[in-house]
């Protein structure tokens, strides 16, 4: 197939090479090839005359393409939406021309924007904390050691359903009659389910040997928080309660530590930490 309306010849005579993109000189309006397009490469007649030393940046065309600083001698203009463009930028397509018909998506593009549309379609699931433990399967897998090695507290004929187990981290500072202690101790315990916390508690420091004044009413009193969260055991609540509603799970490490009275939160849990 020919295109008989395709492109133009050079108008240098000796040249006459057959152009598709011919240059139009501004000056003389002739059309010209690649070779020949610049005024002086065709002795064009119509080229203003500079006197020397004058600057002739006026005579220059400034590319119109983003950041483009290029300057010709000759507009090049683009036949599509008429603006001015250097030569690496005159075609249509290097200069993301206007009037170029928009491509249409392939189909990479259009698996991506479906993948994308079922992505944002479902649920955000919550972001579970780096390195956080989740508390139940924590305590689960601590339970099996804790039976191992626990001691019971209170009376000897506790029965098997009613049996909780809790490593307990005790005070950080605690006193007894032989020594003084400043450091992170545990130990494994048995209580009753069906014990409040309070007396819970009073076994614990009993077995532990810690100083225990709550019955006096001092501005300090023990109690019990969970480790991981630092949330207080109320005493008047019965652990059967707590278990049942998530309060507290069995096998679970808890805190006994002296505080100020009406404390519900205990802080600075990192210095509570268990190897």
């Amino acid at each position: 197939m020919e295109f008989p309306q395709l492109g133009d010849h050079c108008s240098v005579s000796e040249c006459q090479e057959l152009d598709f993109l011919p240059i139009k000189c501004q000056h003389c309006c002739q059309l010209y090839c690649g070779k020949h397009f610049q005024p002086y490469l065709h002795h064009c007649q119509h080229l203003p005359q500079i006197s020397q030393g004058s600057d002739n940046s006026s005579f220059k065309h400034a590319c119109t393409y983003n950041t483009c600083k290029a300057k010709e001698l000759v507009a090049v203009p683009c036949t599509h939406c008429h603006s001015n463009f250097c030569l690496q930028h005159r075609h249509p397509p290097d200069h993301n021309c206007s009037s170029l018909a928009p491509q249409p998506p392939t189909r990479e593009d259009m698996a991506r924007e479906k993948v994308q549309k079922i992505a944002d379609a479902m649920p955000d699931k919550p972001k579970k904390r780096a390195g956080h433990k989740d508390p139940k399967l924590a305590a689960k897998v601590q339970l099996m050691k804790l039976k191992m090695r626990c001691v019971q507290c209170g009376k000897s004929n506790m029965l098997p359903e009613e049996s909780t187990y809790f490593l307990v981290v005790l005070p950080l500072q605690t006193s007894n009659a032989v020594t003084t202690v400043t450091a992170v101790r545990t130990i494994a315990v048995c209580v009753s389910s069906s014990w409040s916390v309070g007396k819970a508690l009073d076994a614990i420091a009993d077995l532990a040997k810690i100083s225990n004044h709550n019955n006096i009413g001092g501005e300090r009193v023990l109690q019990l928080y969970r480790h991981h969260d630092g949330s207080l055991l109320p005493a008047q609540t019965v652990i059967t309660e707590l278990l049942a509603t998530n309060g507290l799970c069995n096998g679970e490490t808890i805190v006994l530590e002296n505080m100020p009275r009406g404390n519900t939160t205990l802080t600075d849990l990192h210095k509570y930490s268990v190897k």
